[in-house]
């Protein structure tokens, strides 16, 4: 009786989970689903939220196309760098609730009118640590590849601070802040990066996470949390990326979204050192997610009620 009880119990969850995979409408919507920009060229697009709540957005190459995001998060500057597809998506949580919404734009990037000319210059790292008395050896990428004329200029706008040479090797003079700059001799572009000299530099020697494994449902978060040792150094700045962004998708903020059902490993990798912390994230279809596809309740778990006809047969004795 109670094996019979509890076969009908798991056909009922089955069946529901027709039900409960229809997508509920979305409260986000982007101001535009597709973009196409020549490498080296820029466009905005708007977040247009129903309501207020946080907004944070993903490249899903960022080798192709980046952004930088408005003050008030709610627009990117989607800026283009080689020839491809990018998707950049937005992911809205409303104020009070768990609920994520995501809208995405397809962006493309395409090769420039005039590929001999400089379109923008990019330099990495943007922003920067360093110990008084110690060099560090900044990048400059011209874009396109393709372009002739492809030298630079470096400098630095306050040169008692941190000098740069012609090379972009940035040397710690006093502690302070200053903006290294390099410019293209082609066309006058200009890229930036902020450069911090600190007197004595703790540096990092191990970074570890609050998850090893965890587990999300799709269109739900979880918040990764990166730990360096020792807790007092100097530069405890770390990249998020995923291994795979259409399983999963993480902010650098650590908020790992699930995206579809499946597996992904989020990596946390400090910018001192290059230390890696992982952890293998689960997707799922639902709060319930009985393998292969039988996802019962996803979407809401107040259906739990349809239950209630089957209690009585599971409180009753044989």
């Amino acid at each position: 009786m109670r094996l019979k009880v509890f076969l009908a119990i798991v056909f009922l969850l089955c069946v529901l989970s027709g039900f409960s995979s229809a997508e509920t409408k979305s409260n986000l919507r982007l101001d535009r689903e597709t973009a196409r920009v020549e490498v080296g060229k820029s466009v905005v697009v708007h977040a247009l939220p129903s309501g207020s709540g946080d907004v944070w957005w993903i490249s899903s190459d960022t080798s192709i196309a980046d952004f930088v995001p408005a003050s008030d998060g709610m627009s990117v500057t989607i800026r283009g760098w080689k020839t491809g597809t990018a998707v950049i998506t937005a992911h809205f949580s409303p104020y009070g609730s768990e609920i994520l919404h995501s809208a995405s734009c397809q962006v493309t990037v395409a090769p420039n009118s005039n590929p001999y000319r400089v379109a923008a210059v990019r330099v990495s790292p943007e922003s920067l640590v360093v110990q008084k008395g110690n060099a560090y050896a900044l990048t400059a990428t011209v874009v396109p590849e393709t372009a002739t004329n492809r030298n630079v200029t470096w400098r630095t706008s306050n040169s008692s601070v941190a000098s740069v040479s012609s090379q972009g090797i940035v040397n710690g003079l006093s502690q302070g802040r200053t903006v290294v700059s390099v410019r293209s001799d082609d066309g006058g572009f200009v890229a930036e990066c902020a450069v911090e000299v600190v007197d004595s530099e703790i540096r990092v020697n191990g970074i570890s996470l609050n998850h090893t494994r965890t587990d999300v449902n799709v269109d739900g978060t979880r918040y990764l949390v990166a730990s360096i040792s020792p807790a007092n150094a100097t530069n405890k700045r770390v990249r998020w990326v995923t291994s795979n962004w259409e399983i999963a998708s993480v902010s650098q903020n650590g908020i790992v979204i699930g995206v579809r059902k499946g597996k992904a490993i989020i990596s946390a990798i400090t910018e001192d050192g290059g230390f890696v912390a992982e952890c293998l994230v689960s997707v799922r279809d639902g709060w319930l997610d009985f393998g292969e596809g039988c996802s019962a309740l996803a979407s809401s778990p107040f259906s739990l009620w349809l239950l209630i006809p089957l209690l009585p047969l599971i409180v009753r004795r044989k």
